[in-house]
C-alpha cells in the first residue's frame, strides 16, 4: 500500500464492524493465506466492502465482513505515530501512479525509503 504504507511499518488496529468503516478507511483484511491494507472504496450493505490498495490499478474483490481484521488506527513508522489520511496526498498520489505504472520505478521508489527511512 505503498506509500501510505511502507515495509517496517507496524499498523495499530481498531476492532470495527462494517458498518463503521468510512469510505479512504485503511483496513486489514485476510485473504489466501496472507495480509493485506487496503483503502475502502465504498461499503456494501451486509454484502462486503470494496477496498484497492493505493499503487493498484483495480479494485479487489469484494471482502466479505468476515475477512476483515481491523482498521488501522494509527502507523508506527521509526518510533512515530502517523494518523493515516483518508485520502492520499497530492505526492503520494503520484508515487502510487508511478508504482502502479512500473514494477522498475516501485523498486526505486523503495529502495529510496528504504534508505531515507530505515
Amino acid at each position: 500500500m505503498m506509500p501510505a504504507v511502507r515495509p517496517k511499518d507496524i499498523l495499530v488496529l481498531d476492532t470495527v464492524i462494517g458498518e463503521d468503516l468510512r469510505d479512504g478507511d485503511i483496513v486489514l483484511f485476510g485473504r489466501e493465506n496472507r495480509l493485506f491494507a487496503h483503502r475502502v472504496l465504498k461499503t456494501l450493505d451486509h454484502s462486503g466492502i470494496v477496498t484497492r490498495g493505493d499503487a493498484m490499478p483495480a479494485e479487489d474483490p469484494v471482502l466479505s465482513r468476515t475477512e476483515l481484521l481491523g482498521r488501522v488506527r494509527w502507523i508506527e513508522r521509526n518510533g512515530k505515530m502517523i494518523i493515516p489520511r483518508t485520502k492520499p496526498s497530492i505526492a503520494a498520489g503520484t508515487l502510487a501512479a508511478l508504482v502502479c505504472q512500473s514494477r522498475l520505478a516501485a523498486r526505486l521508489i523503495l529502495g529510496v525509503h528504504t534508505r531515507l527511512q530505515f
